[in-house]
């Protein structure tokens, strides 16, 4: 029922409750009706880029102001950078267990082992210029960079990377058990043998790549939305796409307190 409610709002005009302009980030509890600022305890002038929730907390990251977290019964973001560079743009975070590991621009990724208190960067990185989404899939951890995608077999301390083609990645998902992959116009299901692109191409550039209910959906930085049952054919939708015009266009992430909006969709 939730992720029917979730897709329901995806395709509705919701409506904002009064925020400043320049607030970036929006926090929904009632399933898309209205929208709260969601900013107290960031820096002003945050360029917020993913959320996640990890073990009932919420970690932010941002394009220069590092990690923040949230944790479940608190009311502001805080700090979580010991071991990070300073102005260090973080594109992408992933979790599982007290491992979790960030993807930046020109640092390749970031670990930590005891739940983000402390940052480190491995000995064999990724050898790119930017990590744009870091997903952990059958105990491999998968990275999308600008030069394909690479994989950690022993939680990030080292990553090998995928041959064939090298094009930039943006964006990772699992759909019906498979691996799926956005690049710049497009989407492609990874087999052991090769990325097979779906006959897609999008106007602009796929920001977000998400399952829910039965279907695979590609957004687009412009609030477009195409979908898919089998991650060969795609169906624009015809309906009005969250978020609305007056919400930053960007990612839309689903957590234990409501919904998050105004995320960047980046490049």
């Amino acid at each position: 029922m939730y992720l029917f409610a979730f897709l329901l709002a995806l395709f509705a005009f919701p409506t904002l409750s009064p925020a400043p302009a320049a607030t970036p980030l929006y926090l929904s509890t009632d399933d898309g009706n209205s929208w709260q600022p969601l900013m107290d305890g960031l820096p002003e002038g945050v360029l917020p880029r993913q959320v996640m929730e990890h073990d009932g907390t919420l970690f932010l990251t941002t394009e220069s102001d590092g990690l923040f977290a949230l944790p479940r019964d608190a009311e502001q973001w805080t700090p979580r950078g010991a071991g990070l560079l300073s102005d260090l743009p973080i594109f992408a975070i992933a979790g599982q267990g007290s491992v979790m590991v960030l993807g930046t621009y020109g640092q390749g990724v970031f670990i930590s082992r005891d739940g983000g208190a402390h940052w480190r960067r491995p000995v064999f990185n990724i050898r790119s210029e930017s990590v744009l989404d870091l997903l952990f899939h059958e105990g491999v951890l998968l990275a999308a960079t600008d030069s394909g995608l690479w994989r950690s077999y022993d939680l990030g301390e080292a990553w090998f990377q995928d041959c064939g083609e090298r094009t930039l990645l943006s964006q990772l998902a699992v759909y019906d058990g498979d691996l799926y992959v956005a690049r710049q116009n497009g989407v492609g299901r990874v087999t052991a043998q090769e990325t097979v692109w779906a006959d897609l191409h999008t106007e602009v550039a796929i920001s977000q790549l998400y399952t829910a209910g039965a279907q695979l959906y590609a957004s687009t930085v412009d609030g477009a939305v195409v979908r898919s049952r089998d991650g060969r054919r795609w169906t624009p939708n015809d309906a009005p796409v969250f978020p609305p015009a007056e919400l930053p266009a960007g990612r839309l992430t689903s957590t234990s307190r409501g919904w998050i909006a105004g995320l960047s969709p980046g490049c």
